[in-house]
Formats: structure tokens, C-alpha cells, sequence
């Protein structure tokens, strides 16, 4: 078996050393730069990311909020109107009721 040839070790041993140390330099100097910048550009847009949707999470906190107090504004609001409408009307039927009432003492005065 030639590779385990007693005189040949020398020369195995250095093409051996020749391409590993190449495979290393190469590996060094183009390939492991290549794959850092690759995880910083990652990581930058993971935290982009994660920041614009922690602000998009509290938006929608603050538009859920200002829409549960807009909800109550109009509900209020609404019976307001109705409260109102039924003052209004209650005071309708006093006022006609009352120039009823005014209407027969001014008529029973004049005579």
C-alpha cells in the first residue's frame, strides 16, 4: 500500500500541510469575512425589525386605547342626545300644558 510507504511520508505529509494551510488562508481571508458581514447584516435587521414592531405593537396599544375611549365618548355622547331629547320633550308637554293652564286663567279673567 502506497500510503503507508515509509519512504513516501515526507512527501505526503508536506502536499498535506501545503493544502490544509491553503484551505485555511483561503477560508481566513475570503470566505469567514464574507459570513461575518452576512450575520452583522442580520443582526441589524433583526433588531430593526424587532424595534419597528415593538413601536407597531405599541401603536396599536394606543390606537386600541384611543378607540375604547372614543367608544365611550360616542356611547355618552349618545345618551346625552337621548337624555337630552327626552328633557326636551318632557318640558314640551309642561310648557303646552302649562299655556293650557295659562290660557284658562286668562280666560276666566276676562270675564
Amino acid at each position: 500500500m502506497p500510503q503507508l510507504d515509509i519512504y513516501s511520508f515526507s512527501s505526503q505529509l508536506f502536499w498535506c500541510l501545503i493544502t490544509f494551510s491553503t484551505v485555511y488562508i483561503v477560508l481566513l481571508r475570503k470566505v469567514l469575512p464574507n459570513i461575518a458581514k452576512i450575520l452583522k447584516i442580520r443582526n441589524r435587521l433583526i433588531n430593526n425589525y424587532s424595534d419597528i414592531l415593538t413601536s407597531l405593537k405599541k401603536e396599536k396599544q394606543e390606537n386600541s386605547i384611543n378607540n375604547m375611549y372614543s367608544n365611550i365618548i360616542v356611547d355618552y355622547k349618545n345618551m346625552l342626545n337621548t337624555t337630552v331629547k327626552s328633557y326636551d320633550s318632557h318640558t314640551q308637554t309642561l310648557s303646552n300644558n302649562d299655556l293650557s293652564l295659562l290660557l284658562k286663567i286668562i280666560k276666566t279673567i276676562k270675564l
